[in-house]
């Protein structure tokens, strides 16, 4: 069990710092891809890693 909120705690931090960066040069990005939407899919890696965060508390505090 300590694996997997490891697992989740690490892929929270990296899911947190992709969207960020993908936020930080959405401009470069956007010019790359077209028409995707690189914000909402900015926002939604941020929230998965939030949630992902919010696991790994939940879980190793036993609540």
């Amino acid at each position: 069990m300590n694996l997997f909120i490891s697992i989740l705690f690490w892929a929270g931090i990296i899911f947190l710092v992709d969207g960020s960066l993908a936020l930080l040069f959405w401009e470069k990005w956007q010019k790359r891809v077209g028409e995707l939407n690189i914000q909402r899919i900015a926002s939604v890696e941020i929230g998965v890693g939030l949630a992902l965060l919010a696991a790994h508390y939940l879980l190793d505090r036993g609540l």
